[in-house]
């Protein structure tokens, strides 16, 4: 099955970074889904948010979060968050 890069950064550590079949995030706009080779995309995180991701084994995962920002670009998901309060 095909993949795309996902990390997801916060202060000082790294909650995951790999391979990863899917992403769904909220933006003030919408809720988004990624996938690999997704057109090229950055924004912010609706606050109070998750992100939800699959990784590249299939299993789901959920992250709860106060805020933060994305990018999507050249089948690679970045993802910078805070979850203060979490």
């Amino acid at each position: 099955m095909e993949t795309f890069k996902l990390t997801i950064a916060e202060d000082n550590k790294i909650p995951f970074e790999g391979q990863a079949r899917y992403c769904r995030i909220t933006t003030p706009g919408g809720v988004l889904g990624f996938e690999p080779r997704h057109e090229g995309f950055a924004g912010i995180l609706m606050p109070g948010s998750e992100v939800e991701y699959t990784d590249g084994r299939g299993a789901e995962h959920t992250l709860s979060v106060s805020w933060g920002t994305f990018l999507f670009e050249d089948n690679v998901c970045s993802i910078v968050v805070a979850t203060e309060g979490k």
